[in-house]
């Protein structure tokens, strides 16, 4: 297929290419060995990016309401400015003090109850 079905070129941005096209693309071009491979690797990232957003994200990385919502579920204050939210989210909590006196400063990780 020609490239202009996939995408105009006047109106390019990376962002508005959809992946299904490309793996069309890539099949009716003879690659589908490489598309199979492709795909299992856009898979694992898409894993590996989900496992890092439910585990430790960046507080700066989390708009108001999932800072709220996690700020709740902690039992923090969940009120304020964006602000008060990311300091509360950044307070030590009681749990496993020793352990966190020793991570660096930008991991923003929870600990168990049992750590």
């Amino acid at each position: 297929p020609d490239l202009k079905e996939i995408v105009s070129l006047p109106d390019f941005d990376f962002r508005s290419i959809k992946l299904s096209k490309v793996f069309e693309f890539m099949i009716s071009s003879g690659l589908a060995d490489v598309q199979a491979q492709l795909n299992m690797t856009v898979k694992s990232l898409m894993e590996s990016l989900r496992l890092e957003k439910t585990s430790c994200p960046v507080p700066e990385t989390l708009d108001d309401a999932a800072l709220k919502r996690i700020l709740r579920d902690r039992g923090h204050p969940a009120t304020g400015s964006r602000d008060t939210l990311i300091e509360n989210y950044r307070k030590p909590e009681n749990r496993c003090p020793a352990m966190r006196q020793h991570l660096p400063q930008n991991m923003h990780c929870f600990f168990e109850e049992n750590c």
